[in-house]
């Protein structure tokens, strides 16, 4: 072929080999690298035309064919390939919700073709074949799955799409038994999908097992032909059971024995709709008491009641795009529980004695009536610690500072945690003086509570993480990884579990802990209270016997992962939306 081949040539006849990529390169004066730049230039423009036609139809796809034989056969540095993920993540984005608006099955082909495409081979395709099926059996975290896939997408077409039918089997029976694992499952097939399935074997077993009624078949139905997203938001939260209409109730809190000893403030973001937790901190001599005061669902919702069932039910609130969540409660109970500014509230208070070096001399917890002095931002709560001679509650925050700075000097491990885990949600870490406030007073929290539960031989539901284990299998089974490959691995926190045995959470770098600081937003924080005053206060009871102790135990760990499913599934489905909108 002649120099000077024009690019819009080469796409529409769509035959891409080297003899046709080096007249492209000699045409342009570029490298392939700098083509592969250009043909997501190109793809995006026919993307953003305003009167879609079919005709484009083709050459779309070709440009991803394109696309694909480039990065197929080139080796990318770690920038590179971050900025070819974010060129496909977005393109991929735009042709969904092109495939949406105009109900085009050649566009979602397209779309699926540019997921796809290889950016990265860090490991063979046969040893990231071999780790996965390795991590499915544990049923670890779909996110971990997800890093280690994108280290080589070819391990999806492996052994005639191994991966797929793997869990394409464990999902029949997971629905013929009505396992809850089939969530996850699901979520798997839509990571290990590909245009190159063999359709009918999959849609006649099916078809073997399932009728037309079946709502989770119909979606791995529709997996198999490529729509990944065929579920609307309000579907998604119905798919989860995941229920809208809570029961209300008038909250009877006892007018007897408020305590106003400590000024209790709350430091919460703006847009925080249910308080959980305040703060209080007071001198004596050269140590201070600080008080984690939280409030005290078992002296307000007895077990077994519609409102503690329907929260056992939805277990944990979740933001969702759009301005969405879920609840645990009808917002007018939510709204009688807070800790809201000047309102009397019943609580379940820790008071701990440190000294100026954070060092624990005493505590003890105290179920209390209180009132609430401040509610706060932390922006205000910063400024009034920066400013602290301007304010009435500015010495108590900066004494609040104070300790948490050294409680947190004992512990630097946690922000490293902190830091990796939020980039792994594409978040930074807020580190400001209120958020180093509030992070230490409830790792103080739950870490006494766990190790009293623990000192007491009591039942409890702990937070546990363990080490990463993944580095283990990998020498386990003679994989060979690059250096790349290992600092992703050294960076994976596992997904922290809760459990009736203390374990050491790895990522706090705690012996023991658990989450007893949102009670209003997590249906096991009120559990762990309730377990709290049954055994240890001995002031308020409820029917207990180990068995439904450790069911529910189980039930908190398979709501968890389900509801981290959702939260992410229920997301993307809003981005396309919006899109679709625009």
């Amino acid at each position: 072929m002649d120099e000077g081949l024009d690019f819009n040539d080469a796409i529409i006849q769509g035959v891409f080999n080297q003899e046709i990529i080096n007249n492209l390169l000699a045409s342009y004066n570029c490298t392939e690298k700098q083509l592969i730049k250009k043909a997501f230039k190109y793809l995006n423009y026919y993307i953003g035309l305003s009167n879609l036609e079919n005709k484009y139809n083709d050459i779309m796809s070709n440009i991803v064919d394109l696309i694909s034989f480039l990065c197929d056969k080139n080796q990318f540095k770690k920038e590179e390939i971050l900025a070819n993920r974010e060129r496909i993540k977005k393109s991929r984005e735009s042709l969904l919700a092109l495939s949406n608006k105009y109900d085009d099955p050649n566009l979602l082909d397209t779309a699926n073709k540019l997921d796809e495409v290889v950016v990265a081979k860090t490991i063979e395709a046969k040893d990231v074949v071999t780790l996965i099926k390795m991590l499915i059996d544990k049923k670890e975290d779909v996110n971990v799955i997800k890093k280690l896939i994108a280290n080589n997408k070819a391990a999806i077409l492996s052994n005639n799409n191994e991966l797929f039918d793997i869990v394409f089997n464990l999902a029949v029976e997971a629905i013929k038994n009505e396992e809850r694992e089939i969530y996850y499952y699901i979520t798997l097939l839509k990571i290990f999908y590909t245009s190159k399935l063999d359709r009918k074997k999959y849609v006649e077993e099916l078809n073997k097992n399932f009728n037309e009624s079946n709502p989770l078949a119909t979606e791995i139905y529709n997996i198999i032909f490529g729509v990944r997203r065929s579920l609307s938001p309000d579907q998604i939260l119905d798919k989860y059971e995941v229920w809208n209409d809570l029961p209300s109730a008038k909250i009877y809190v006892p007018k007897s024995s408020f305590t106003d000893d400590d000024t209790l403030i709350t430091i919460d973001s703006s847009s925080t709709y249910i308080r959980d937790d305040a703060l209080s901190v007071r001198r004596d001599g050269n140590l201070y008491i600080a008080g984690v005061h939280i409030i005290d669902f078992p002296s307000i919702i007895k077990p077994g009641t519609p409102l503690d069932l329907f929260a056992l039910n939805n277990f944990e609130c979740k933001f969702l795009s759009g301005g969405a969540r879920t609840n645990l409660y009808h917002r007018d109970v939510e709204s009688q529980l807070s800790l809201n500014e000047g309102e009397y509230r019943a609580v379940l208070s820790l008071y701990v004695v440190l000294n100026e070096y954070g060092e624990v001399q005493d505590y003890y917890f105290l179920p209390q009536n209180v009132r609430i002095a401040r509610n706060l931002t932390y922006s205000q709560c910063d400024d009034m610690i920066d400013h602290k001679g301007r304010y009435e509650e500015g010495p108590i925050l900066y004494d609040m500072y104070k300790l948490a700075k050294a409680l947190e000097s004992k512990n630097s491990d946690r922000l490293k945690y902190w830091n990796i885990k939020n980039l792994s949600s594409n978040e930074l870490l807020r580190d400001t003086k209120s958020d180093a406030i509030v992070r230490e007073n409830m790792i103080l929290y739950g870490t006494t509570m766990a190790s009293e539960a623990k000192e007491k031989g009591i039942p409890f539901v702990y937070r546990i993480q363990d080490q990463e284990y993944i580095s283990y299998l990998i020498d386990q089974a003679g994989i060979s990884v690059d250096d790349s490959t290992k600092k992703i691995i050294s960076d994976i926190y596992l997904q922290s579990q809760y459990s009736s045995t203390p374990r050491r959470h790895t990522g706090l770098n705690t012996p023991v802990y658990c989450q007893a600081t949102s009670p209003g937003r997590r249906y096991p924080d009120s559990y762990d209270q309730r377990l709290f005053h049954h055994f240890i206060l001995n002031d308020i009871h409820f029917n207990f016997t180990p068995e439904r102790h450790e069911l529910l135990v189980h039930y908190f760990n398979q709501r968890a992962g389900e509801l981290a499913l959702m939260s992410s599934e229920y997301n993307r489905e809003m981005k396309l939306v919006r899109k679709k909108v625009s």
